[in-house]
């Protein structure tokens, strides 16, 4: 390399590393530093028992999303006030208001989409960012935010820029607030132990339909009801995964209940799940567009073990948490919305028998060293004698 070259490589070494210092000038390097500056919403900590709506805009007008809380529960308002996923929406809350300005952004409009932080518009939704509105009593604005990109890694953050003002920021956190009605859903219908499930009756619409059951708490493995002894499963304990059709059961979307003509329906699968403290779980399944709707019911009934003893102290005994307070949390959501559910809750939920039974073909069982008669060469030379006793 000559000189020349050498002394140009050097310069701009230097010029790309005081770019890079005046560019990491006062970002964040540790959370003391975090702590001294300043909050986007100095007063919002002191209110978020007080909020009441957020509402998130793609565009000017009528909101993509809607959570309302009633009471003390959050519900979507635009899903037939479904619960709202609770957890995410507190995360949202305590982010905005522990959120601080990191780093001055652009002030220029024409700028403002690389950070989706552009300003809404009557007709044409964003394509990147929202604006966020949090609501208290009497419809008091708490918070009035526009929420651009996300930038990973250690001096991370979100882009943001408040409605009245030019200058956008780097805020601390993660601020995301999807305009997906379906991402603010309390995604988990119900979840039932299985070992609190004492049976599980299959009616799928082609086939007969069939029974697993224990007797007790104690037993490690389902049985089927009335199993012909000529009928062998291909494991033992293999129906034990149909008790886990209410563990942790998920939903895609939900419809109302009326929504759903289950009349027409033809090809309709039918579950009932009955536990050991007498809570039964009954559940409809059909296949509609390509979608995998389930309706729910809840009810109970007195249940005594073998053993004489109640099933709800039984369960105590063996400590195993009883699901009496299952109802009264879910019977309401149950008996009011159909639910779209992934296939492969579905397709538990349509197991037939024949997917439990050996078909193994059986060997046949005839001895190697076996001889097979063969029919003697002289016999067959030798003529037929009649004599009087073949008359």
């Amino acid at each position: 390399m000559c000189k020349k070259h050498f002394i140009i490589l050097v310069v701009l070494t230097s010029v790309l590393a005081g770019i890079a210092f005046f560019q990491g000038k006062g970002r964040v390097k540790d959370q003391e530093e975090l702590s001294n500056l300043p909050l986007l919403f100095p007063e919002l900590k002191d209110k978020l028992a007080e909020v009441t709506t957020l509402k998130i805009f793609k565009k000017l007008g009528v909101p993509k999303v809607t959570l309302v809380k009633n009471e003390d529960h959050w519900v979507v308002q635009e899903k037939h006030h479904y619960p709202a996923d609770v957890k995410k929406i507190n995360r949202l809350l305590l982010a905005l208001s522990e959120a601080r300005f990191l780093e001055a952004k652009t002030e220029q409009a024409e700028n403002y989409a690389q950070l989706g932080v552009m300003s809404l518009e009557n007709e044409k939704e964003l394509d990147k960012g929202v604006q966020l509105e949090i609501l208290g009593p009497g419809g008091t604005v708490f918070v009035s935010l526009l929420v651009g990109e996300y930038r990973m890694g250690a001096n991370g953050g979100t882009h943001v820029r408040k409605p009245n003002e030019e200058k956008s920021w780097l805020a601390s956190g993660e601020l995301a607030a999807p305009a997906l009605v379906h991402a603010w859903l309390d995604k988990e219908v119900i979840h039932i132990r299985p070992d609190s499930i004492q049976k599980v009756n299959l009616t799928p619409p082609k086939g007969k339909p069939f029974i697993v059951f224990k007797e007790s708490l104690k037993e490690p493995h389902f049985v089927v009801a009335d199993l012909s002894k000529k009928i062998k499963l291909s494991s033992e304990g293999g129906v034990d995964i149909l008790a886990s059709g209410l563990s942790h059961l998920y939903l895609e979307d939900i419809l109302p209940k009326e929504a759903v003509d289950w009349k027409r329906q033809t090809a309709v699968t039918q579950v009932t799940y009955q536990l050991f403290d007498g809570l039964v779980v009954q559940g409809k399944l059909a296949k509609v567009k390509d979608k995998n709707i389930l309706a729910l019911q809840a009810f109970t009934e007195p249940t005594i073990l073998k053993d004489g003893k109640d099933a709800k102290a039984s369960l105590a005994e063996a400590d195993n948490p009883a699901t009496a307070d299952t109802l009264d949390q879910f019977k309401t959501r149950l008996e009011s919305y159909a639910y779209v559910i992934p296939g492969y809750s579905a397709d538990l939920m349509r197991k037939r028998l024949e997917d439990f039974i050996d078909k193994t073909p059986k060997e046949e069982t005839t001895p190697s060293n076996k001889v097979h008669p063969r029919p003697s060469p002289e016999l067959k030379e030798k003529p037929k004698v009649e004599t009087a006793l073949s008359e």
